[in-house]
């Protein structure tokens, strides 16, 4: 349905001038235009040696700019202008600079001449902010509304990277807010999409290329339209948030912001589908049209090296619980959806956790999902303690606005009453309207979608419970807890009932995705986060029944009761599902010279004996004799004396000697090369067989239609120093199986001719045979490690076999560590082995390479500089 182009507007007015140089080259100017002879200079020590270099009249300065703008600050700064009699304030510097002459603007009406030197954006609001006694207050007087603001980009390009970043940041957030905020209309929503479009292009510029023009241009420019957005729409949840905090608890202004943006973004973007399709659209221009703005917004963070986290930024995990209290009536009238304590705990935790809500399965900190009008406002107003929720006044599709009155904030802290949490106890009444909100489940008339959030929240005065209810004998969306039954069209109600399914279902991911965040172990963490997602989304994706769960619990529990010390049952599970040789895939050495390498197998038995050039493996296992030579060599050709080569296989019925009675060792050995990396051994010619079909697995091979047998083949295991070691198979060419392997084990590459040699035929070894025999050769070529292979002359090795399960040992990158673990027979116990790659202090580690709290420039000669200057809006 179009919406009709109808708004209220108040248009500032203000003098911009915009380029690069145009400091120098009209500063002057207009100061001389606005008749000033006293100027009060208010900026750090960038800023008073800039205006030093220009022909102003300045009559004094004020040194100290803190964010957040403390009151005895701007009383200090008061105090000043009054002892120097000035009649114009010039403030250059950052979002704190900025402030700082607001606060004497607005108390004694003096004009400010504006040079932003960040991407704040304060310069074009008329929005001002002081801190006292850890409280931050805001408020709006075209008083403080900079009567100049001149954006030249020359004065940004010494701004250091992480600071420019978390500007940058900071004034999208003033655009995203700007889409939902109480004063939100079409020319707001068009300065916010451009500027996050210039934002989006020009951040990516400057972290690459600090020192370039266009991209300190673009962001300016989306600086500039930020501000405009702000200055119409006012401030939302966003802003609100924000500013508690940072009053609160001294947090830097610009990077709290940039951390907050992607997680008030997930909470209220589902409530607004069309607008954050549109945000996306501005973010990533050339993604494709299915992209969420949060996946576009957490592209762009990891592009430009973005702050993620509040705990970097300095805030206690002790901090969150009073924190999150202070959030709770941070929402605005109007906000996309209702923002109750379990919303503004679920979103701080995350917050500070650095979790990314825009990555697939990532938290969506999504609780009840309010129906919407389509420029984002709030069809569902929150209910007062003492109100009837059905009582006449009640506006619904309706945004809450009031009008701007001079010296005040319409959207400031406290100017609107708490909602209510209550739960509602009444028994299930088919429809009325009330829904019971303290019974999971409960929905409407017992069925239906459950109660909006987690047991004992309830929704009633901020959400919705029971959405597509039975109102009346109507199919319409009953609104539980607002008394409103019947009210829409069924399709709205089912629209509603998936939005808050959907909400849901991300939280349950959420919260168990956030109880990783303690793991110590980074490489675990990342791995236990990854399966959640994963795992989560299949059910999601499938829609799975509790029915199909408990059946495959059944399964799993079956497939670990089939598991012994002769038999792993779950390997064949990882084999037949295509992930043993999807994880060698990943592993394997990328250089195409290297002799390809396929699945483990479950029979593999450490400890097995040792043979000369010329034994023989088979022992007891039955089967026409083939002998099986080649060398061992690396990918540049050199032979690899004293490698060991570790072979098993079965015999001609299909049997490993761990499926024999008894102990008995046959078909496997190891041997070492020799002097040319020569190998050579008498085994039994490879028969195909059929996997162990008997049990669990053999029940999901014949409930798909598939086949339990596996092609011709004989194992291989090839371990030497400075290697990275080999597991593979050589299958028999010819073999009837080759092309439907139970394992997916078969590759073109390790198929080969096993040629028969009729009774007689001189063997190798001095062995004489009065049977026809086989014999066949291949050569393998290992890829070089890169030093982390643990080979099997450690101390390891040898109880491993040959290293086996300590290629790329503990600690290394995605070290295989404990792979097949110690003493295991056949058996994998552990996987990627303890304190593997991305270990702790890496990735997006505190203090690494993006390392957090580098937003205060410290280190750097210009960062400390404008540390002081930091973004305040």
């Amino acid at each position: 349905m179009a919406v009709p182009l109808k708004f209220d507007r108040c248009t500032y007015g203000q003098n911009v001038v915009f380029g690069a140089g145009v400091v120098r080259t009209r500063l002057a100017a207009e100061v001389r235009r606005l008749g000033a002879r006293r100027v009060l200079l208010v900026a750090g020590s960038t800023g008073r040696s800039l205006a030093s270099e220009l022909d102003l009249p300045l009559a004094g300065q004020v040194d100290e700019v803190r964010q957040h703008v403390p009151a005895d600050v701007a009383e200090k700064a008061r105090a000043r202008a009054a002892e120097v009699g000035a009649d114009l304030l010039l403030s250059i510097g950052g979002g704190a600079a900025t402030g700082t002459a607001k606060a004497v603007a607005l108390t004694t009406g003096l004009p400010i001449v504006a040079v932003p030197t960040t991407y704040a954006g304060s310069e074009a609001t008329p929005v001002w902010g002081m801190t006292e006694d850890g409280h931050k207050t805001t408020g709006r007087d075209a008083r403080v509304l900079a009567r100049t603001v001149l954006y030249d980009p020359e004065l940004t390009v010494s701004l250091p990277v992480p600071l420019s970043v978390a500007s940058g940041l900071n004034a999208l957030a003033h655009c995203v807010d700007a889409l939902w905020a109480p004063g939100a209309e079409p020319v707001t929503t068009a300065l916010a999409l451009e500027g996050v479009r210039a934002l989006a292009q020009g951040l990516p510029q400057v972290y690459a290329g600090p020192a370039a023009l266009p991209g300190r241009e673009s962001c300016l420019y989306g600086a500039y339209l930020a501000g405009l957005a702000l200055a119409g729409a006012g401030s939302g949840l966003h802003h609100r948030i924000c500013h508690i905090l940072g009053g609160a608890y001294d947090l830097p202004h610009a990077a709290t912001h940039a951390v907050v943006l992607p997680h008030v973004l997930a909470f209220n973007a589902p409530a607004v589908p069309e607008l954050a399709g549109r945000l996306a659209a501005a973010l990533a221009p050339e993604s494709p049209h299915n992209r969420t703005a949060s996946a576009a917004l957490s592209e762009l963070y990891e592009t430009i090296g973005a702050p993620r986290s509040l705990r970097a930024l300095g805030l206690s995990e002790e901090a969150l619980p009073a924190a999150a209290e202070l959030l709770v009536d941070a929402a605005p009238p109007g906000n996309p959806r209702p923002f109750g304590p379990l919303d503004a705990d679920r979103l701080l935790s995350a917050a500070w956790a650095g979790t990314d809500p825009g990555l697939p399965g990532g938290p969506a900190l999504a609780g009840p999902v309010a129906l919407s009008s389509p420029l984002g406002h709030s069809s569902l107003s929150p209910i007062a303690p003492d109100r009837d929720p059905a009582a006449p006044g009640l506006s619904f599709g309706q945004p809450s606005a009031s009008p701007i009155v001079p010296g005040q904030d319409p959207v400031a802290p406290g100017s609107h009453a708490r909602a209510a949490f209550p739960t509602v106890a009444s028994p299930n009444v088919t429809g009325s309207g009330v829904a019971r909100q303290d019974v999971p489940g409960s929905g409407v008339a017992g069925q239906g979608v459950p109660d909006s959030g987690v047991t004992g929240h309830g929704v009633a005065g901020s959400g919705v419970g029971g959405f597509g209810g039975a109102g009346e004998g109507t199919a319409s969306s009953s609104v539980a807890g607002q008394g409103v039954a019947g009210r829409g069209a069924a399709e709205v109600g089912d629209a509603a009932a998936r939005e808050t399914a959907a909400a849901r279902e991300e939280y349950v991911t959420e919260q168990v995705l956030r109880s990783f965040d303690a793991t110590d172990d980074a490489r675990l963490r990342e791995l236990m986060r990854a399966l959640v997602r994963h795992a989560h989304a299949f059910v999601r994706d499938t829609r799975l029944t509790e029915q199909e769960w408990q059946a495959g619990v059944e399964f799993l529990t079956r497939t670990g009761q089939m598991c012994d010390d002769r038999r792993q049952e779950f390997i064949l599970l990882s084999d037949v599902l295509g992930l043993s040789m999807l994880t060698i895939a990943v592993n394997q050495p990328a250089d195409p010279r290297a002799t390809e390498a396929t699945v483990f197998g479950p029979f593999f038995v450490s400890g097995a004996p040792e043979i000369p050039y010329g034994g023989d493996i088979a022992g007891a296992a039955s089967g026409q004799p083939c002998w099986v030579d080649g060398t061992v060599r690396g990918v540049d050709g050199e032979s690899v004396p004293g490698a060991r080569v570790d072979v098993w296989e079965a015999d001609d019925e299909g049997r490993y000697d761990v499926q024999y009675p008894g102990s008995r060792t046959a078909g496997r050995a190891h041997q070492r090369t020799g002097e040319d990396g020569e190998y050579g051994f008498w085994c039994v010619t490879p028969t195909p067989y059929p996997i162990p079909h008997d049990g669990p697995v053999g029940e999901l091979l014949a409930a798909t239609g598939r086949g339990p047998m596996r092609a011709a083949h004989l194992h291989f295991m090839v371990t030497a120093p400075g290697y990275h070691r080999l597991v593979t198979h050589i299958f028999v060419r010819g073999d009837a199986y080759q092309d439907s392997d139970a394992v997916f084990g078969v590759k073109e590459s390790l198929i080969v001719p096993f040629d028969e040699q009729p009774p007689g035929t001189p063997a190798p070894a001095g062995r004489r045979l009065t049977v026809a025999w086989t014999r066949a050769h291949f050569d393998l070529v290992l890829a070089r490690d890169d030093g982390s292979t643990s080979h099997e002359d450690s101390a390891r090795g040898e109880h491993l076999a040959g290293g086996e399960g300590s290629t790329r040992g503990e600690g290394s990158a995605r070290g295989e560590g404990s792979a097949r673990g110690v003493g295991a027979v056949h058996g994998v116990h552990l996987t990627r082995g303890d304190g593997s790659a991305r270990g702790e202090g890496s990735g997006r580690g505190e203090g690494s390479g993006r390392g957090e709290g580098a937003e205060r420039g410290e280190g750097s000669a210009r960062g400390e500089r404008f540390a002081r200057d930091e973004g305040e809006q």
